[in-house]
C-alpha cells in the first residue's frame, strides 16, 4: 500500500469514527487467522449482532501485508469487509455496511497474536537412561551432540554418574547430572566445563 492510499484509508477510518455515534453496530465479524508461508489465512463469518444469524462465510487467502476484500449483501444492504494479516500474526479488519448508499456501520478490527509460553529452556530435549557411567564419557557425548567444545576437570574425572530423564532439554539433564552428583557444570558460548 502506498503512503498516499494509506493515508487516503486513515483519513476514511477517521471520517468513520467522527460519525460514530450515527453509525449502529449491526454486524460483527467472527474471525480466525493463521499465517505460513507469507501469506496469511482468513476464516470469517459475518453475523448479525443482535440475532447471531450469520450473513456471509469465508475462506480466504491473501499475501502478508496485504489487503483482500470481500462483499456480502443482507437484503437492501451491502457488507464490505477488508482484511490484512501480516507475517508476524497481527492484522486488521474493517466491516462496513452500507443501505441505499448511506454507510450504517464502520469498525476497525485489529488484533495481535498471543505470545508464546516462554520455554524454561532454549535447548533440545534429550532422554538417557544411564548406570554408573564414566563423567568423562557422558560430558564428551554432550559436546558430540551439541557440537559445544567440552572441559573436565581432574578432580571430577573417574567419578561414576547414574541419570534418567525423558525429554528434558539437554542443559537441564546436565545440571540434574551436577546437583546429584554434586559438582559443577557451566554451560558458556559454546562450551561445556565440568568441575568440582
Amino acid at each position: 500500500m502506498t503512503h498516499r492510499k494509506a493515508f487516503a484509508f486513515a483519513l476514511v477510518l477517521l471520517a468513520g469514527v467522527a460519525s460514530a455515534e450515527k453509525l449502529k453496530m449491526i454486524y460483527w465479524p467472527v474471525y480466525g487467522m493463521s499465517v505460513h508461508d507469507n501469506v496469511a489465512t482468513f476464516h470469517v463469518d459475518i453475523t448479525e449482532k443482535e440475532s447471531g444469524r450469520s450473513i456471509s462465510k469465508a475462506d480466504f487467502d491473501v499475501a502478508a501485508g496485504e489487503w483482500k476484500t470481500i462483499e456480502a449483501k443482507d437484503g437492501a444492504r451491502d457488507i464490505q469487509l477488508r482484511a490484512r494479516g501480516n507475517s508476524d500474526g497481527s492484522g486488521e479488519i474493517v466491516l462496513v455496511a452500507t443501505e441505499n448508499g448511506a454507510r450504517i456501520q464502520m469498525n476497525a478490527f485489529t488484533f495481535t497474536p498471543k505470545p508464546a509460553p516462554a520455554s524454561k529452556s532454549k535447548y533440545e530435549p534429550i532422554s538417557l537412561d544411564l548406570k554408573d557411567a564414566d563423567i568423562e564419557n557422558v560430558i564428551n557425548v554432550f559436546g558430540e551432540l551439541t557440537g559445544y567444545d567440552v572441559s573436565v576437570g581432574a578432580a571430577v574425572k573417574g567419578k561414576q554418574v547414574t541419570i534418567q530423564v525423558v525429554d528434558m532439554p539437554w542443559d537441564q539433564a546436565l545440571r540434574k547430572i551436577a546437583n546429584d552428583n554434586g559438582i559443577t557444570i557451566t554451560i558458556g558460548e559454546k562450551k561445556i566445563f565440568a568441575d568440582r
